[in-house]
Parts: structure tokens; sequence; C-alpha cells
């Protein structure tokens, strides 16, 4: 299937929430929770992929700093609905945002096989530093 077709028939449906960490995922990142870096290559046409696609795009950070944060994204032309948290999710529960996919420099997809889970853990590196 195309993916105009894709985007089309995703955009009919309800909308989906996607979260993205900033730091190392939508903008580049050394280390520094001083500064903000430029948004990685590609990244803005994906989320606009997404946005396209009736899908929400919840920004979910830990820096303190949220209009510090909204600022960052705004100037770069970084499209996002919601920075830590997330209105259209289920009522009554934990500070964890609430999403269908949570998109992270330092996340670890778990497949459901739990053997070898803690070595995979223990050798982790974000993106930026295994290179």
């Amino acid at each position: 299937m195309r993916l105009s077709c894709l985007i089309r028939r995703a955009a009919e449906e309800h909308a989906h929430v996607v979260a993205f960490d900033v730091d190392g995922t939508i903008l580049s990142y050394d280390g520094d929770h001083t500064k903000f870096g430029e948004p990685l290559p590609g990244i803005i046409d994906e989320l606009k992929k997404l946005r396209d696609a009736n899908w929400k795009i919840a920004i979910w950070t830990c820096r303190s700093d949220l209009a510090a944060v909204k600022a960052a994204l705004d100037e770069r032309g970084v499209p996002y609905d919601f920075i830590n948290e997330n209105p259209l999710g289920p009522k009554d529960t934990s500070g964890k945002i609430f999403a269908e996919v949570y998109v992270d420099d330092r996340g670890v997809a778990f497949n459901g096989q739990t053997a070898g889970l803690a070595e995979r853990i223990m050798a982790f590196q974000p993106w930026y530093k295994a290179q």
C-alpha cells in the first residue's frame, strides 16, 4: 500500500499519541542540559508525516524548564501537540504519559523475551555514544 493511502486511512481513524523524548531523539544532544541542539536530519519531516496521519505528538522530557523546551521547539519549527502531558489519555492514571508508542534515545525495546534482557540493558548506550 502506498504511503499516501496509509496516511489517509490513519487520518480517518481516531488520533493516536506518540511520546517523543527531546534530547538525542528530536534535537541533537551532547550531554549538556544547558543548551538545546538542532533538529536531527529528517526528524521534522517524520513528525509531519505523523501529524498528517492524525497522530498527536507528545513531548516527554526530563527537562524542568518547559517554557524553554517550548521556545526551543518553536524556534526550530518542530511540530508537537503537548509537552509532558497527554490530555487525551485515560483519567486517574499515574504520572506516566499515555501513548501508543514511546520514542527515546535511551530506550530498550522489550519484545516479550526476558532471556538476555539484563545483558542488553547493561550493554546499552545511546546511539550517539555508540558510534
